[in-house]
């Protein structure tokens, strides 16, 4: 089964629906105007995405566990190529692949 909707991994895609949530929160009647963002592995990856967009009410972030350098640490951690995980992910997700829009 195929979703009509991409799936991003990672980049300015996510940096870029990021700021657009949380203007869209900053917004609301029960929200103060500070966003702060909590999570860990690609919710941790994502915040310095978001971050980097600057959205005006994003006040802190808070990643925890997220790579850094995907390739280093994910990909070819010591040196040694591993792609098990990434292939198995790819297998559960749906929709069309695009990394690092």
């Amino acid at each position: 089964m195929d979703s009509e909707g991409s799936m991003r991994f990672w980049g300015s895609g996510d940096g870029k629906d990021g700021y657009d949530a949380i203007e869209e929160i900053a917004g609301l009647p029960w929200c103060n105007g500070k966003i702060a963002m909590l999570g860990n592995s690609w919710l941790a990856i994502s915040q310095w995405f978001i971050a980097a967009e600057r959205p005006p009410h994003l006040a802190c972030i808070a990643p925890l566990e997220g790579v850094s350098d995907p390739f280093r640490e994910q990909l070819r951690r010591g040196g040694i190529p591993e792609l098990q995980f990434w292939n198995a992910l790819l297998g559960l997700l749906c929709g069309s692949y695009q990394f690092c829009s």
